[in-house]
């Protein structure tokens, strides 16, 4: 018998592959945070846009309303700074969900007041609308997610942890 047709198998000393998914390794509070700032992330990019679009309507009823050209720039310019704001937000907190070692847990927090101070003056100007629920339901999530996401000394602590079981 040639040694091609042995019937002895051959066998290495290599570990096997790992089968968990780098995901499905997570703790559940990162998975869940992960969520809840993704999800914010999303609603205050959503929030932008759509403001970002009613642009056009507030800028014919304001180039009708007779104000000073001054207020007409001050109002547009605020009605925009707004919704770069809620992108810029998004963005950082899309950031946090996808990388949570990125994005410390008090620029999560202080990305979670921003739109709290939008809300209360939106409830104190306008009442209870549905763009100030909306926000109030983000502001919740990011609340949500800096609660669940890990501090850095865990992950810190994790990957030494790691590190020595090698």
């Amino acid at each position: 018998m040639s040694a091609a047709q042995s019937p002895v198998p051959t066998t290495t000393n290599a570990p096997p592959e790992p089968s968990v998914k780098p995901a499905a390794g997570r703790p559940w509070r990162e998975r869940a945070a992960a969520w809840a700032l993704g999800l914010a992330a999303l609603s205050l990019l959503g929030i932008a846009l759509v403001h970002g679009a009613a642009y056009v309507t507030a800028s014919i009823a304001l180039a009708n309303s007779g104000l000073s050209p001054a207020y007409k720039e001050a109002f547009g310019s605020l009605w925009l700074g707004f919704s770069l704001q809620a992108t810029v937000l998004a963005g950082v907190l899309g950031l946090a969900a996808l990388r949570p070692s990125s994005v410390s847990r008090a620029v999560v927090g202080i990305c979670g007041l921003l739109p709290v101070l939008s809300v209360a003056l939106l409830q104190r100007s306008l009442g209870g609308t549905f763009s100030g629920f909306l926000l109030a339901v983000a502001c919740a999530l990011v609340l949500a997610g800096m609660a669940l996401q890990p501090s850095r000394a865990s992950g810190e602590r994790r990957r030494a942890e790691a590190k020595e079981g090698r």
